[in-house]
């Protein structure tokens, strides 16, 4: 079953409590599982994401880098390269020190410029699985 993970960069006095792409995402495609988090997360809710990845195949990560906040992934990221070659990762904008982190995997689209080019872009993805 594909699922998407979805992460939101944020700086540091900045909290998602509302995030218009993941709105989106939700309505247009209801049937997939989907597990957000941001940088400002607890280690606790990053273990949970990864056990969420552990039950996934073709997992779909999107991330929505909304400023150039740190981001220290490493764990999440350690388990996501079990799947290297079968995960697709969405950037939405950019971000300087995410870039290490998704240097490794084959299916990544960086760069993104607005929701509307991330939703294509998921559709085509998920089209090509067949979801």
């Amino acid at each position: 079953m594909s699922s998407i993970v979805f992460i939101s960069i944020l700086s540091v006095n900045e909290f998602a409590f509302g995030n218009s792409l993941l709105k989106s995402i939700r309505e247009e495609f209801p049937k997939i599982s989907l597990f957000d988090f941001d940088n400002h997360s607890e280690s606790m809710v990053v273990n949970y994401a990864i056990e969420f990845l552990q039950e996934t195949t073709n997992p779909i990560v999107i991330i929505d880098c909304k400023s150039e906040g740190q981001v220290n992934f490493r764990p999440f990221f350690n388990q996501l390269i079990k799947k290297k070659k079968e995960v697709n990762i969405l950037v939405k904008e950019e971000n300087e020190s995410l870039s290490r982190f998704i240097k490794p995997f084959p299916n990544k689209i960086l760069d993104l410029k607005n929701d509307k080019e991330v939703l294509e872009t998921l559709t085509k993805i998920l089209a090509d699985q067949k979801i």
